[in-house]
């Protein structure tokens, strides 16, 4: 029987051609879409889960965990404390990220990837080693661990264990270990690691014991059957018997799962969160376009079930009850489901590149995974039910005397088949409207007033620490090209978000305030001048300022405020626990991070040397400018490559994450647009079909072409216009939402949603336009010469 099935499946399939295609096609694009969203939602959830001991890693940060105003970084000593005081705790790293410059056979390479590490670094995460021993790779003070991809490129095919590389000019490490390249689902990527108790010693600080910077990620691996709630409460308690009343000392530490991490915002991430609403929204929008594929094929199967009455009602007369009417109509829906799935599978790969291109991720489906063929399965025979469950219910009841004169009643499935239509649109309106949205909120952020000017603006790294010691030199050599506007030496630019936030204390701060901090940029007196940033109080004072051996701070009006300071100039702050100053100088507010976040108080630190130049140029000629800067450059005999990067290019991949993920979405909107279309198109080719008669009949009787186009197409138009009345406040409850994530945004126009609706209503129009006039212009003679 089952093969029997089988053989009318197939013959109906190709019986049907016209509408086994559009089916095919629409399932095929749908389940396309499905399996590369699923794709996507599991990379994305993947992250961190490698870890052998993954559920019991844990980043303690400032504040809570979900709030993006907390704050990821910690001080040095917070781990050996916490250690040495709690067994719960079996061990901790911390890090931190550098940029430094690598010399190897008398080359220099600038690397990104330096990270500084404990030694039970390999304890806590799971970093397999090709080559080395995980606990001994960084307990030697001059000891380095590399990548694979590091080892290539500096040692080739040769054993790099126990080479020597040189750092910064001034620091020789032993490769000791290679480990395995770092996985993209990793919420941080070395390729370097030096030991942590190198720190003051390599970047000339001398915060190892110091409570007051919190530059620094601590990780912890706590016992089984931990209860952080407890753990954090106990921590908490510990601070209050040790070090009771120390200014510096967080009071609201938070067990951060390292899970979690890549999705939660925080202050000075190692690297850009993701926001998991996303991960929402592409989900719906997988539900979406997989549901607008299978209306489409109920819409065409319902349609077209007048020319299968004659088989079901014969079927029914020698025997066939309504059961086994149901099984095949539904085998037959699982039988084109497979063929699609199949087909959606080489679609697939064949797109993936691309969609990793936009996504900037490297997406792939896992073949070798057991556990996806059967969720492959489950799809295929979930999208064949869910298509094929009303058409196969609705052909299995016909009443078989009616069926055989071909007079089935379908008056109550074409209304049903309205509904679904308005289902159809209504998504795709939505889905246009939200693009819309989502496009114009990303121009806002990447246009909006930042408080000094972005745009020309080069900003060139320091590498090493030699052109550190004449960062004022260099910028003076810079200042002579004639289409150099302005230059300052700073350590931090807007949009690094890995700046330094620090604990303040100033004379006359009450007891609620002690744990007041804020962002702290080190720039020289140029900063200002170049970046061009209004100035409201000592301008002139700063116009003529010389470094002395005292600190002095630039504020801005945030921190004015929290300082409860009608004015600035003059006073006397401390930041990180002992380093004094006064404050010279207040300007105005200015977004250093992204818009995704509110301005805070900020204040800038004058030093003349730093790890980067900011050159304000002309744009007259860009090139010939970036030529004569690249020659100063190589007149200093770094042998050290000359880099550069646009403010204004940097500024937007602060915003990466929102500006791919609307590329992706204006395809996936085009996609259930599309799909809506041609079942639009299927179902009206198959009506027009049905009423050629009547509209033949009516043509005798006098009725214009106009009019017979009219009636058709209004038939239609009328529920995309129902479809516009429902998208339109789902699309703005998920909008105002997903707008709540920024502290700046648009406001949502009612034009987006008139000119979304007439983008839907066009298209439909259009849509439906080619069959009506194909049928309000066919010769009324054919269609009636059997009559």
């Amino acid at each position: 029987m089952l093969i029997f099935y089988f053989k009318t499946a197939f013959r109906n399939l190709l019986k049907n051609k016209a509408s086994s295609i559009i089916n095919i096609t629409g399932l095929t694009i749908g389940l396309a879409v499905v399996i590369i969203i699923a794709v996507f939602i599991s990379h994305e959830l993947s992250y961190d889960n490698f870890h052998k001991n993954a559920d019991r890693i844990y980043r303690i940060i400032n504040g809570k965990a979900d709030d993006k105003d907390s704050y990821a970084g910690t001080s040095a000593p917070l781990g050996p404390f916490l250690q040495s005081d709690i067994p719960e705790i079996l061990s901790y790293t911390r890090l931190h990220k550098a940029e430094m410059v690598v010399e190897f056979q008398n080359r220099k390479f600038p690397e990104q990837g330096f990270y500084f590490a404990d030694p039970s670094f390999f304890e806590i995460f799971t970093f397999p080693l090709i080559n080395g021993e995980a606990g001994t790779a960084l307990k030697k003070p001059n000891s380095m661990v590399i990548t694979e991809k590091a080892a290539k490129k500096y040692f080739g095919s040769d054993n790099p264990v126990g080479k020597v590389l040189s750092v910064d000019d001034a620091f020789d490490f032993t490769v000791t270990a290679i480990a395995k390249d770092v996985p993209e689902n990793s919420h941080f990527h070395f390729e370097f690691l030096i030991p942590f108790e190198r720190l003051d010693d390599v970047l000339h600080t001398h915060y190892l014991k110091s409570w007051g910077n919190w530059n620094y990620f601590t990780y912890i691996l706590t016992a089984e059957n931990t209860d952080i709630e407890q753990l954090q409460s106990k921590v908490k308690d510990l601070f209050k018997t040790k070090l009771p009343n120390h200014p510096d000392v967080p009071t609201d530490l938070t067990f951060q799962p390292i899970k979690n991490i890549h999705f939660q915002f925080n202050r000075i991430n190692i690297e850009p969160a993701f926001n998991d609403k996303y991960l929402t929204i592409f989900f719906g929008v997988a539900i979406a376009v997989l549901l607008i594929a299978c209306v489409n094929f109920i819409n065409l199967s319902t349609a077209q079930s007048i020319k299968r009455a004659k088989e079901i009602g014969l079927r029914k007369t020698i025997g066939a009850d309504q059961m086994e009417l149901l099984k095949q109509f539904l085998l037959e829906s699982i039988l084109l489901s497979t063929i699609a799935a199949s087909l959606s599978i080489i679609l697939v790969e064949l797109i993936l590149p691309v969609v990793n291109t936009i996504s900037g991720k490297h997406l792939a489906i896992e073949f070798t995974n057991i556990s996806n063929y059967l969720v492959f399965i489950g799809l295929i025979v979930f999208t064949g039910i869910l298509a094929g469950i009303y058409p196969a219910t609705v052909l299995a009841s016909f009443n078989p005397v009616k069926a055989l004169k071909e007079k089935v009643n379908q008056k109550s499935k074409i209304s049903f088949r309205n509904v679904l239509v308005v289902f159809q649109f209504t998504v795709s309106i939505a889905l246009i409207i939200c693009t819309i949205i989502i496009s114009k909120q990303i121009s806002f952020i990447r246009t909006a007033n930042l408080g000094f000017v972005k745009e020309q603006i080069i900003n060139i790294p320091l590498k090493n620490r030699d052109l550190i010691m004449k960062s004022q030199t260099l910028k003076e050599e810079f200042l002579k090209n004639p289409n150099v506007i302005s230059a300052s030496v700073n350590n931090y630019q807007p949009s690094n978000h890995n700046q330094f936030w620090g604990g303040f204390k100033w004379e006359g701060m009450s007891k609620n305030e002690e744990n007041s901090s804020m962002w702290i940029i080190h720039t020289d007196r140029d900063f200002i001048n170049t970046y061009q940033i209004k100035m409201i109080e000592g301008e002139d004072y700063l116009a003529n300022f010389k470094i002395t051996d005292k600190r002095s701070f630039i504020l801005n009006k945030s921190a004015l405020k929290m300082l409860n300071w009608e004015t600035s100039v003059g006073k006397e702050i401390t930041y990180w626990g002992h380093l004094k100053g006064n404050v010279i100088g207040l300007m105005d507010d200015f977004h250093f991070r992204s818009l995704h976040h509110s301005i805070e108080p900020c204040a800038i630190v004058i030093s003349n040397l730093g790890r980067n130049i900011s050159v304000r140029i002309k744009t007259t000629d860009i090139t010939s400018i970036l030529a004569s800067l690249k020659k100063t450059w190589d007149s200093f005999g770094s042998n050290i490559s000359f880099e550069y990067y646009f403010l204004e290019d940097d500024f937007a991949k602060l915003y990466q994450s929102e500006i791919r993920i609307s590329s992706v979405l204006e395809y996936f909107t085009f996609v259930a647009v599309f799909l809506a279309c041609i079942g639009l198109f299927g179902l009206t080719t198959f009506m027009a079909e049905r009423r050629k008669k009547e509209f033949g009949i009516r043509k005798v009787l006098g009725a214009s072409a106009l009019r017979i186009w009219k009636e058709f197409s209004i038939n239609y138009t009328q529920w995309v216009i129902i479809a516009n009345i429902i998208a339109w406040p789902i699309a703005y409850f998920f909008m105002n939402k997903w707008l709540q994530d920024f502290t700046y945004k648009i406001g949502i126009s009612m034009w987006t949603f008139i000119i979304s609706g007439g983008i839907a209503l066009l298209i439909a129009l259009a849509t439906v336009s080619w069959q009506a006039i194909r049928a309000a212009m066919a010769n009324p003679i054919k269609a009636l010469k059997y009559e």
